[in-house]
C-alpha cells in the first residue's frame, strides 16, 4: 500500500513536469501557428497566458492520468509499464488525450471562435495537428519523467 506522500508527490510531480513541457509546447507553436490576434501583444501578457494555458493542460493530464487510475483501480499503474498489460492503459491514455484535444480545439475554434491558425499550421479536419497532439505526446513524456524521477520500480 502507498503512502499518502507518495500519492501527493506522484500527483504534484505529474502536474508540475505536465505543465512546464506544455509551458514549453504552447510557447513554441503560439507565434509560427496561430493567427496574431489570438497573441497577446506584450509580454507580461504572453506569459501570464501561457502560464494559464500550460496549468490548464497539466490538470487535463493529471485527469487523463485518473480516470485510467479509476478504470484499472491502480493509481500506480505508471509503476508497471514494463508489463505486457500496462499497453491498454498508454492506449487509452493516448485516446482520452485525442478526444480532449479534439472537443477544446473543436469548440475554442468553429463555436467559441477563440482563436485561429495561421497557414503554417498543418490541420486534420479543420483542426490544428500541433494541438491535436500536444496532450498526447506531452503526457507521455510526463509520465515517462516522472516513473524515472519517483524511481517506482516496485515488484507488486
Amino acid at each position: 500500500m502507498k503512502t499518502r506522500n507518495q500519492i501527493f508527490r506522484l500527483i504534484f510531480i505529474l502536474f508540475i513536469i505536465s505543465s512546464l513541457l506544455n509551458f514549453f509546447w504552447e510557447s513554441l507553436h503560439a507565434f509560427s501557428m496561430y493567427s496574431p490576434s489570438s497573441i497577446p501583444n506584450n509580454l507580461f501578457d504572453y506569459v501570464k497566458l501561457m502560464t494559464y494555458v500550460a496549468t490548464i493542460d497539466g490538470l487535463l493530464i493529471l485527469l487523463m492520468y485518473g480516470i485510467i487510475s479509476l478504470i484499472w483501480r491502480d493509481l500506480f499503474w505508471i509503476n508497471k509499464i514494463n508489463n505486457k498489460s500496462i499497453k491498454l492503459q498508454i492506449l487509452t491514455f493516448i485516446i482520452s488525450g485525442l478526444i480532449i484535444a479534439t472537443l477544446i480545439e473543436y469548440h475554442a475554434l468553429f463555436i467559441a471562435d477563440k482563436w485561429s491558425y495561421n497557414e503554417t499550421m498543418p490541420t486534420l479536419f479543420g483542426i490544428g495537428l500541433s494541438p491535436l497532439i500536444q496532450l498526447v505526446v506531452t503526457g507521455l513524456v510526463a509520465l515517462f519523467v516522472v516513473r524515472k524521477f519517483l524511481f517506482l520500480h516496485s515488484k507488486n
